[in-house]
C-alpha cells in the first residue's frame, strides 16, 4: 500500500497540472477547435495504448520469458509499429489535414515517455516512473500556459499538440535518452524474433487483448464524433475531463499492482494486496459521490455554463468509476494466471456491446446516450474480470511460474546482448 500511496501522491499532483490545463484549454480553445483537440488526442490516445502500452505491459509481464534483453531495440520495435502505422493512415490525410502529422508527432513522443515510465515501473522504481509523469505535466502545462498567454482565445489545436509534443521530447532526452543505443533501435532481426516470440505462445492473446483495449478506451469519443455533431463530442469531452481527475488513483494502482502481482512469490501476498485495496475502496467511493452531487454547481462554474449537458454525463461516468475502481484492478490477478484468450474474448464482448449501445441510444440522447454505453459496457467487463479473479485468488494454492504463462516451446532470445552494455541498462 505506500507504493501506492507514493504513486498516487504523485499522480494526484500530476493530474491537478493536468486538470488545470483542462480547464483552461475549455475556456479558451472555441468548441469547433475544442472538438478537433479531443478527436486528435483521442487518436494519439489510441494509437499509444496499441502500441505503447501493449508493448509495454509485454516487457513487464514477459521480459524474462520472451527473453527481452535490450531496452533500445524493444523501443525501437514501438516506433517502427507507429511509421507503419502512420504511413498506412495516410489516405486519411485529405480529411485531417495538416494536423495530421502533428498526431503522429504527439504519439511518437507519447510513445518514448510511455516506455521510460515502464522500464521503471519493471523495476519496481516507483519514484523515478512518478518523477517523469510529474515533470511531463509540469512542462505541458506550463507550454499551455505560455500559448494561452500569447495567442489568447485565438490558440489553436494544433498549436495545443506542439506544445504537448515539443514538452514530453524534452522530458524524454532530459531523464532517459542517455540510456538509449541508437545503433540498437531499429534492428529488423530482432523485430522478426520478437513477433515469432509472442506468436509462438499465449502472449499473442495479451497483445491481442492490448490493442483491442486501447481501442474499447477511447470507442466512446470515437462512436459520439459518427452519430453526433462537435458540440455534443465538447461537451462529452468536458465531462471526461472532470471524470479522468476521479480516477486518478485507479492508475496509480495499475502502476504497482502490475508489477507487484507478477513478482509476488507466493498466493498469500497477492491475497493480502486485495484485502488492503478493497479497504481503500470503500473510503474512497463515498468521496466520489460527493463530487458528482457538488458537479451541479462546480462544472457550470468552471465551463461557464458552455456545457450545461456535461452535468449529467459526469454523474453516469463517476457510477462507472465507482465500478472500475472496486473490480479492474483484479486484470492484475487474470494476467498473473495466464488468462490472456479469456481477457481477449472478453474485450471483444465489450466492445460490441459498446458499440451497439451508442447506435441504439446517442441519436435520441446525445453525450448522455454515450454515458450510458460506456457504463453498461465497461461494467460488463470490469464485473466479470472481478468474478475470474476472485474466483482465481479463492482456489489456488500457488501462483504460476513464469514459464507457465506461455507455451511449451521456448522463446528465442529477442537479441544477442553483451553482458557489460546490459548491467549498465538495467542498474
Amino acid at each position: 500500500m505506500k507504493s501506492i500511496l507514493q504513486v498516487f501522491s504523485f499522480d494526484l499532483l500530476a493530474k491537478l497540472f493536468l486538470g488545470i490545463m483542462g480547464i483552461l484549454l475549455i475556456r479558451f480553445l472555441g468548441s469547433a477547435e475544442y472538438a478537433r483537440y479531443l478527436l486528435a488526442i483521442s487518436v494519439v490516445t489510441m494509437a499509444t495504448q496499441a502500441f505503447a502500452a501493449s508493448f509495454n505491459r509485454l516487457y513487464i509481464l514477459g521480459r524474462q520469458s520472451l527473453h527481452i534483453e535490450c531496452p533500445s531495440g524493444f523501443l525501437g520495435l514501438q516506433l517502427t509499429a507507429l511509421a507503419c502505422l502512420a504511413i498506412l493512415a495516410i489516405p486519411f490525410y485529405g480529411k485531417i489535414g495538416s494536423i495530421y502529422w502533428l498526431i503522429v508527432l504527439a504519439a511518437a513522443s507519447s510513445m518514448l515517455i510511455e516506455f521510460s515510465k515502464a522500464f521503471f515501473q519493471e523495476q519496481l522504481k516507483f519514484l523515478r516512473f512518478s518523477l517523469i509523469e510529474l515533470a511531463r505535466t509540469m512542462m505541458i502545462l506550463a507550454g499551455v500556459a505560455t500559448g494561452i498567454f500569447i495567442f489568447g482565445k485565438n490558440l489553436a489545436a494544433w498549436q495545443v499538440l506542439a506544445i504537448q509534443s515539443l514538452s514530453m521530447l524534452i522530458v524524454f532526452t532530459a531523464v532517459f535518452a542517455r540510456r538509449i543505443e541508437p545503433n540498437r533501435v531499429f534492428l529488423l532481426g530482432q523485430a522478426w524474433r520478437f513477433a515469432r516470440n509472442v506468436a509462438r505462445n499465449d502472449f499473442s492473446y495479451l497483445f491481442g487483448y492490448f490493442i483491442l483495449f486501447s481501442l474499447f478506451g477511447q470507442l466512446d469519443i470515437c462512436m459520439l464524433r459518427i452519430l453526433a455533431d462537435h458540440q455534443a463530442v465538447a461537451t462529452y469531452g468536458s465531462a471526461f475531463r472532470y471524470y479522468a481527475i476521479v480516477i486518478m488513483g485507479l492508475s496509480s494502482v495499475h502502476v504497482v499492482l502490475l508489477p507487484f502481482t507478477q513478482k509476488s512469490s507466493n498466493i498469500e501476498q497477492v491475497r493480502a494486496t486485495f484485502r488492503k485495496y478493497s479497504r481503500l475502496v470503500i473510503l474512497t467511493v463515498p468521496l466520489i459521490f460527493v463530487g458528482a452531487w457538488l458537479s451541479r454547481w462546480i462544472i457550470p462554474l468552471i465551463d461557464g455554463g458552455k456545457y450545461p449537458e456535461a452535468i449529467p454525463v459526469f454523474r453516469i461516468l463517476a457510477v462507472s468509476a465507482i465500478i472500475s475502481l472496486a473490480f479492474s484492478p483484479y486484470i492484475n490477478t487474470v494476467m498473473r494466471f495466464g488468462q490472456f484468450k479469456y481477457m481477449l474474448i472478453l474485450v471483444c464482448s465489450g466492445i460490441g456491446i459498446s458499440i451497439t449501445g451508442n447506435l441504439i441510444l446517442v441519436p435520441a440522447m446525445g453525450p448522455v446516450g454515450t454515458a450510458i454505453a460506456t457504463l453498461v459496457s465497461f461494467a460488463f467487463v470490469n464485473g466479470l474480470t472481478f468474478l475470474r479473479g476472485r474466483e482465481l485468488l479463492k482456489r489456488s494454492e500457488f501462483l504460476p511460474d513464469d514459464g507457465d504463462l506461455s507455451d511449451r516451446t521456448r522463446p528465442e532470445p529477442v537479441v544477442s546482448t553483451s553482458a557489460p552494455e546490459d548491467a549498465t541498462v538495467l542498474r
